[in-house]
């Protein structure tokens, strides 16, 4: 998947959850948009993705073995991981309304490394 259209997924809120493969690899709000956006990775889709709704409607699931290559070139790793995603109109904007487009925002990120 593009980069930047990856990192565009990313909620804006502080409660985001990133969660990488390595011991003490997890961020909140920010840290770990910047992070995620810091990986510079590229992801390609291996295999079958499961997913699902769930909170009728308002989340999405999906699971799905990805292979990350850098940016700056090298060997792709292959990670199992589990992206979920909040629906707008799951949430209400400052002014109490709900947003007149709906899009779907990551709200975690959990990288496990598949050996």
């Amino acid at each position: 998947a593009d980069r930047a259209a990856t990192q565009a997924l990313w909620a804006t809120t502080d409660d985001v959850i990133l969660a990488g493969s390595a011991p003490g690899e997890l961020y909140v709000g920010a840290r770990a948009r910047k992070t995620f956006a810091a990986w510079k990775l590229g992801l390609r889709i291996d295999g079958d993705v499961q997913w699902s709704t769930v909170g009728g409607g308002e989340l999405v699931w999906a699971l799905a073995n990805v292979a990350a290559t850098p940016a700056k070139g090298g060997p792709s790793t292959t990670y199992r991981v589990l992206f979920v995603l909040l629906a707008d109109h799951a949430t209400t904007m400052e002014d109490g309304e709900l947003p007149a487009d709906e899009t779907w925002h990551l709200v975690l990120a959990h990288f496990a490394l598949v050996e």
